[in-house]
């Protein structure tokens, strides 16, 4: 599952969550952040140690200017609420689920 993140709830979630957050900051009119949605969902419904939220940076510009989002799709990775890796582009399915993997087994 996907969690839809905006400016009110963003920092709450990141508190409560108990797991590893990814945020995809993101934009209706973006192509590549439509290719992302589906990865995003496959990976949040396969890698259920983690939470997968996103955030629509068009109608949530408090946090895309607090975390100076400038190009999108922007993934965020959170571990207790910190940010701890960002990657900016697209990522193909297995490409994603490595990097995930390796930064959070770094942190």
């Amino acid at each position: 599952m996907v969690t839809e993140l905006t400016d009110e709830n963003f920092h709450e979630f990141l508190e409560k969550s108990d797991k590893p957050v990814l945020v995809d900051f993101w934009a209706e009119w973006c192509p590549p952040c439509k290719i992302l949605k589906s990865t995003f969902k496959n990976l949040s419904e396969k890698l259920t140690d983690f939470e997968f939220a996103k955030l629509d940076i068009e109608k949530n510009q408090k946090i895309t200017e607090e975390f100076k989002i400038t190009s999108i799709p922007t993934i965020i990775f959170y571990k207790k609420g910190k940010a701890i890796h960002k990657v900016i582009g697209n990522m193909d399915e297995e490409e994603l689920e490595k990097e995930i993997v390796n930064t959070f087994s770094k942190n």
